[in-house]
């Protein structure tokens, strides 16, 4: 059995094996968490990466699954997507708007959506990261990207799926494709920090967690509906549900809950921003409720917008954006939102003032994505077959 694989079993909880009866809320929740971890340490108000809106096993190289066929993911790109370091105005045409103005149009656009629904929710997650690798006087960075697809049964006595996919790494830009060659063109690496000093044959002799080509596959296996099971947003989809498609009462709902990863109960616009994006990205909700969530946005102050972006994935878009500052730099947020139908698209870090573990970073950059597509479905895929051992 591969590292990959082994991360991944001993992060399962024994009662997410298929054969095991349990109780549908408590496998989705215990799921989510599985996929989830390990989690990098981060002080109070951190900054948050891992599924849905973070990276979870990214660093471990996260595992990769069956390949069935599916719909068609994040515009239909391969690996790498559309140019997955760009610059802010690198070769776009990009226009200062009112953000207010632009979570209004999409409240609207919304809300104009036709009522739609299916027997199970599918969502599917492009991540991607970069992460710099190679020797000392050598670095480089490499995109590594990862694939998750959630199928959620309406029915409590359905069964739904869980599939991860590892899609590899590369080279992130022509320039870092050049050290690559330079660094003799490997197709693993270890993304430990280098010590001082280490040229290619220490950089070698660390463990490798991230591969250009990963061959191991796994899958995770669920049932029920996650009615009652609180998920990394913290809010469950029977209290979405019950809620009144009302600005005030939905930001009610939000702040009753601890928000971010330092569970501090001081939460944040920024905390508030992020789960209410979240949510949009990836939740079933009615056409009044989306637009609610986003007449909520509106209200939120600090939140600035940029039109004329493209998300990783090459999708046309509004980047709704928060700054913040953690122990690696000034940062921003951005939601990317399709302002004419309300629909969710990505979330990016870039970093504006990298530093420490960060400075290697060129201001500006996307540091990672997680990029959506969300829609009802009638069917499953077939079943897949067992991780090889």
């Amino acid at each position: 059995m591969s590292d990959v694989m082994r991360r991944l079993a001993e992060a399962r909880p024994d009662h997410l094996d298929p054969e095991t009866p349990v109780d549908p809320a408590v496998r989705e929740a215990e799921l989510t968490r599985a996929m989830a971890a390990p989690r990098r340490s981060r002080a109070r108000r951190r900054l948050r990466v891992r599924p849905m809106w973070g990276l979870g096993l990214v660093s471990a190289a996260t595992a990769a699954a069956v390949a069935f066929p599916v719909i068609a993911g994040p515009g239909g790109t391969e690996p790498g997507g559309a140019d997955p370091v760009r610059r802010p105005g690198a070769g776009t045409t990009q226009t200062v708007v009112n953000a207010r103005t632009v979570l209004l149009a999409a409240a609207d656009g919304a809300r104009r959506q036709p009522e739609r629904s299916g027997r199970y929710w599918h969502t599917r997650t492009r991540y991607g990261v970069l992460e710099q690798v190679g020797p000392a006087g050598n670095r480089y960075a490499v995109l590594h990207q990862y694939q998750h697809d959630v199928w959620t049964p309406r029915a409590v006595d359905d069964e739904g799926w869980f599939r991860a996919e590892d899609l590899g790494a590369k080279p992130a830009t022509p320039a870092d494709e050049a050290a690559w060659r330079k660094d003799g063109r490997p197709t693993s690496w270890s993304t430990a920090p280098v010590p001082k000093g280490g040229g290619r044959d220490t950089a070698a002799s660390l463990a490798r967690d991230l591969e250009m080509h990963p061959k191991d596959s796994a899958f995770a296996h669920a049932t029920g509906r996650p009615s009652d099971a609180p998920d990394d947003l913290n809010i469950t989809q029977r209290e979405l549900d019950r809620t009144p498609a009302d600005p005030a009462r939905l930001r009610a709902l939000l702040l009753s809950h601890p928000l971010g990863e330092a569970d501090d109960g001081d939460n944040t616009d920024a905390e508030l921003f992020e789960t209410a994006a979240g949510i949009l990205m990836s939740r079933p909700l009615s056409p009044d409720k989306r637009a609610a969530f986003y007449r909520m946005l509106a209200d939120i102050k600090g939140v600035t917008a940029v039109d004329g972006v493209k998300d990783a994935t090459g999708r046309p878009g509004t980047a709704l954006k928060m700054r913040q500052t953690g122990r690696e730099g000034a940062y921003e947020i951005h939601f990317v939102v399709d302002r004419t139908t309300g629909a969710g698209l990505a979330k990016e870090i870039r970093y504006l003032e990298p530093k420490a573990g960060k400075s290697w970073l060129k201001p500006g950059t996307r540091w990672y994505y997680e990029a959506v597509t969300s829609q009802w479905v009638d069917t499953l895929p077939e079943m897949p077959r067992p991780p090889r051992g």
